[in-house]
């Protein structure tokens, strides 16, 4: 049952939401975009816009949606100002403007009117953003007012009284577009100002987005969302991070968020350079491991591997589940690993298609298994060591044999989960829908 109530990240508070984790405690790192802990607080993912501004995405009624709340802006851009001296339109003798390399202070006054100027942006300026214009007053002569008009003209956004003279600034508010107006009025022909040091630049965040939805929309109904950080909800930190922004799998594609064949969003992988670092504390052997992955692939051919625990270092020491290669899946467990290699290379699960499964295994003190959508199809000896990758693990092993296709959850043990391993199984296929 959920409560209508929720706090700043979207989670249900007060709620009686159990998540997998709270049945199945103990997991070393948990991804996932779906809220698997109720005692849970933090985000689902740190995502990416085009235009490399980044916010963190929280949970919105136990998964990620375009309702989900996001926080924690960072990367906007800054906006600068050109102006040329057509740009300045007046009617009197006595004003002098820039000269034409747009330097230097400039004078007016003596006349009963309005000095008005166009400021075009170098970046179009995002609805809600808050701007702020800078200059300097060298000298003035009686009162005046600086208003801030939308392009074209209208009712003043701001306005404020210069009446001295140093530093000034104004800022004003819900605005978007490429371009305002600056005006000074002067109400006596006594009344003159010299103005220097003309400027103008953002004081706040460029998006007033709050939610997935309208930060993904806003800047263009064509925009891609790249995954930064899946944030681990193990509660240990373990967080999986990729700051090379060429490698980061996207979230969402031209506008529209990507999704598995049941409608649940998912993260998509291009089987080139795509990856998330596994942190290297994730596991420490290979007879002490559970791991559970949900992913699709969008090729039968080719060797691409979804995750990679542990890499070779010499002979065996390999974790890849699975491994796509020779047109089959596999879960490569300790033996050496090459692509195209024969099923006494590793352990065959299943012929490869581009259907979503579940990919499992469970190693403890003797004995490791492989498993297909939640059936068993490989037993062998387990072995007590491990290689951490020197790079990605989420969507390649040790940076390299990219994934191609989507991943949605991963949720890994540094233990033998063997007395849960069934249940884990059918909640996570009973929650994705798989077969």
């Amino acid at each position: 049952m959920f409560l209508s109530l929720k706090n700043a990240l979207g989670k249900t508070l007060g709620s009686t939401f159990r998540g997998l984790l709270d049945s199945f405690s103990g997991a070393s790192a948990a991804y996932s975009l779906r809220l698997l802990s109720g005692a849970y607080s933090g985000h689902a993912l740190r995502v990416r816009r085009n235009d490399n501004v980044e916010v963190d995405v929280g949970f919105n009624g136990g998964s990620v949606s375009l309702s989900s709340p996001i926080t924690n802006v960072s990367g906007e851009p800054v906006y600068t100002v050109n102006y040329t001296d057509s740009s300045w339109q007046f009617t009197g003798s006595a004003f002098s403007g820039p000269n034409s390399a747009n330097t230097g202070a400039f004078d007016f006054g003596g006349n009963t009117s309005t000095l008005t100027c166009s400021l075009d942006f170098d970046t179009p300026v995002l609805a809600g953003n808050t701007l702020s214009v800078s200059f300097t007053v060298n000298s003035i002569t009686n009162s005046g007012v600086i208003s801030i008009l939308p392009a074209g003209g209208g009712s003043p956004i701001a306005q404020q009284t210069v009446d001295s003279t140093g530093s000034k600034l104004i800022s004003f508010s819900n605005i978007s577009g490429t371009a305002v107006e600056v005006q000074f009025g002067f109400a006596s022909t006594s009344s003159s100002i010299n103005v220097s040091s003309f400027q103008m630049s953002a004081t706040s965040g460029d998006t007033a987005a709050t939610t997935l939805g309208a930060f993904m929309t806003e800047l263009s109904s064509s925009t891609d969302l790249f995954v930064e950080t899946w944030y681990d909800q193990s509660g240990n930190s373990r967080d999986a991070v990729q700051t090379t922004t060429a490698e980061q799998p996207k979230l969402a594609s031209s506008g529209t968020l990507e999704t598995d064949a049941n409608g649940k969003i998912t993260m998509l992988f291009d089987g080139t350079d795509d990856d998330l670092d596994l942190p290297t504390t994730v596991i420490s052997s290979l007879n002490s491991v559970s791991a559970f992955n949900v992913c699709s692939s969008s090729t039968t051919s080719g060797t691409k591997i979804a995750l990679g625990i542990s890499r070779t270092q010499s002979s065996g020491k390999r974790h890849y589940l699975p491994v796509l290669t020779a047109t089959k899946f596999y879960h490569s467990y300790d033996t050496p690993f090459a692509g195209g290699g024969t099923p006494t290379d590793h352990q065959e699960l299943a012929d490869a298609d581009t259907n979503q499964h579940l990919f499992s295994s469970v190693a403890g003190s003797s004995t490791a298994k492989g498993f297909f959508d939640g059936t068993e199809k490989f037993s062998k000896s387990s072995v007590s060591t491990y290689a951490s990758n020197r790079a990605g693990g989420i969507g390649s092993s040790d940076g390299g044999t990219n994934w191609q296709g989507d991943i949605s959850e991963i949720i890994i043990y540094n233990s033998d989960q063997t007395s849960d391993f069934d249940a884990i199984n059918t909640q996570i296929k009973s929650y994705y829908g798989i077969s």
